[in-house]
């Protein structure tokens, strides 16, 4: 078994906006990661994340598991960016700072670049967020 890095390392986010903490779990077509709501969350609203902003979370577990993939695959760490989410399903209005999250996600398949997923946000085992996603990934070596 192989040391799952740092999201740091495989996602262009930075500082604030690099919302996972942690990968748990990666088999090539599945990820499992976690995620703190902080204080400096740039998608709060009067001290709360809506629920609207899960939706970040799922983007970035998407990039992770792109990231790890095309990483294992001799060809660097890729880029993305969200470009569509359907069936997108919220279970709580919002989250407050310091609700410990999981998110998953698995990938569905893939179109040129276009990378498709379906992914969950849990909190204590509660979903609180599920939606089907693309990921349109670069077309180079991120660098």
């Amino acid at each position: 078994m192989f040391a799952l890095p740092d999201p740091s390392a495989l996602l262009p986010h930075a500082g604030a906006m690099l919302f996972i903490d942690r990968i748990t779990s990666h088999d090539g077509e599945r990820l499992t990661c976690e995620a703190e709501v902080r204080a400096d969350n740039p998608l709060l609203v009067q001290g709360r994340l809506a629920a609207a902003g899960l939706l970040e979370y799922l983007a970035q577990a998407g990039g992770l598991l792109i990231g790890l993939n095309t990483t294992n695959a001799g060809q660097g760490s890729m880029g993305g960016q969200l470009v569509s989410a359907r069936k997108l399903e919220f279970f709580v209005p919002a989250v407050a700072v310091g609700e410990r999250l999981r998110v998953r996600v698995q990938r569905l398949g893939s179109e040129g670049g276009l990378e498709r997923f379906e992914g969950s946000v849990e909190r204590a085992g509660e979903k609180m967020a599920e939606a089907l996603f693309c990921v349109l990934r670069a077309s180079g070596k991120a660098g």
